[in-house]
């Protein structure tokens, strides 16, 4: 399939994005399915549209045409991102806090640190 004309994109003819959706949609599609397929298969193809969607958008800062499959590309790929991060913080408890390092099990650390220097401390005395 040709790529489609990007001055009839930027005037917003019909026919010219419909061209565009044919030939932009295997790859907006498999870029959103690269990152939601394990987790959220079911959000694959509204994430492509959306990207597609905002591509309209940005269609005009574009110079070249091939510049639109990359582009696509990352707006997919980035709302994926978004989409999971979004997902995975609301099973944890968006509200609440905690260290990474530490397990804390009713209120108190399930271990202390270790004594003595720290290996940033160590560095910072050489």
């Amino acid at each position: 399939m040709n790529p489609p004309d990007l001055r009839a994109l930027k005037l917003g003819d019909e026919a010219a994005w419909n061209a565009a959706f044919e030939w932009l949609w295997p790859t907006v599609f498999g870029a959103a399915q690269s990152k939601l397929q394990r987790f959220l298969p079911d959000e694959v193809e509204d994430t492509a549209m959306e990207a597609l969607e905002q591509l309209v958008e940005k269609v005009r800062s574009v110079n070249t045409v091939d510049e639109l499959k990359p582009l696509v590309a990352t707006i997919a790929y980035n709302r994926a991102v978004s989409l999971l991060r979004n997902r995975f913080a609301k099973k944890r408890d968006v509200g609440t806090t905690e260290s990474l390092d530490v397990p804390v099990v009713e209120g108190k650390a399930e271990y202390a640190p270790a004594p003595g220097n720290s290996p940033l401390e160590s560095l910072a005395e050489k």
